[in-house]
């Protein structure tokens, strides 16, 4: 399988980081290690007093145990694990969720947790109980 990594739309996941970052502290718990890629399309966007205020925050708040990687939308060239990314945009990935308003961006991250969950899950072959040496007429 590939190293798990993850890309955002900055201003979208600014929006909303009040609900994303416990959400991210808690899929850290259960998840190895993975890089965070935030996007931005504008340097007004990292210029922002929002943005300036999470950067400060962002380890403590989220109780980081990955690297966080914050690149304009035009420099996005890394092959990611997984995309959360609004219509219109594509960027190179393994799994993508696309959301049509910003607060599909919520939706986004728990499909994130679902997706890594099922792909690394143990997959553990039971062996099929198997019943034809029977008779087959056995029921009559």
């Amino acid at each position: 399988m590939n190293s798990i990594s993850l890309r955002l739309k900055l201003v979208d996941f600014l929006e909303h980081e009040e609900l994303l970052i416990p959400m991210i502290g808690d899929i850290s718990k259960t998840t190895q290690p993975f890089p965070i890629y935030f996007w931005y399309e504008d340097s007004a966007d990292i210029n922002s007093p929002t943005f300036q205020s999470f950067l400060k925050d962002w380890e403590s708040k989220s109780n980081a145990r990955y690297k966080t990687i914050i690149k304009i939308l035009d420099d996005c060239r890394e092959f990611v694990w997984f995309d959360i990314q609004p219509e219109g945009i594509k960027l190179e990935s393994r799994f993508q969720y696309t959301y049509k308003t910003p607060s599909g961006i919520i939706l986004g991250l728990k499909t994130f947790k679902d997706c890594y969950d099922f792909t690394t899950k143990d997959k553990t072959v039971k062996k099929q109980k198997r019943n034809d040496y029977e008779n087959s007429n056995s029921g009559e």
